[in-house]
């Protein structure tokens, strides 16, 4: 979800373990060399989707670390794809810790959001998340620290096969 920590936790992750990182947020917005809901209200969310689809695959085709946009969950087939080559993770913490993080969040480029609550958006991506997550990590219980040590843990174990 948006302002869960995905790209603080993702970078911290990326440099402990010496893998690239990447936003695909900061990667489109520079592409386009425009802010994020500029790009989806130029190009509208449906074509929004796809790219960000496009540029996850993209990222994925070498060993890194990715941080997807909240929206990438409605990629369904672009998941299925990578759950068999890639880890997918779900933060999770509570709306209300989240949504505490999105000063601007009637500017962020959420989408989803137009015409509903942030909780109500929330509750229909929580499905989605874990069941389309390997590993799932509760913020809300550790913080960005003690989940992002934890993950780096779990990553280390799998790759190790223990």
């Amino acid at each position: 979800m948006a302002g869960v920590g995905k790209s603080a936790i993702g970078r911290d992750v990326a440099k402990a373990l010496n893998m690239p990182f990447f936003d695909t947020d900061k990667v489109i917005s520079t592409e386009f060399n425009q802010p994020l809901h500029t790009v989806i209200k130029q190009i509208g969310e449906p074509n929004f989707l796809k790219k960000e689809a496009e540029t996850v695959l993209k990222l994925a085709s070498s060993p890194c670390i990715i941080s997807p946009g909240g929206s990438f969950i409605y990629a369904k087939s672009t998941i299925a794809l990578l759950k068999k080559s890639a880890i997918l993770i779900y933060l999770y913490d509570t709306p209300l810790q989240i949504y505490k993080r999105i000063p601007n969040i009637e500017s962020r480029g959420i989408i989803g959001l137009e015409g509903r609550t942030f909780e109500s958006l929330f509750v229909e991506r929580h499905r989605l998340y874990k069941d389309s997550a390997h590993l799932q990590f509760n913020i809300n219980h550790y913080g960005f620290d003690e989940t992002t040590a934890h993950i780096i843990d779990s990553l280390l174990l799998m790759n190790t096969g223990l």
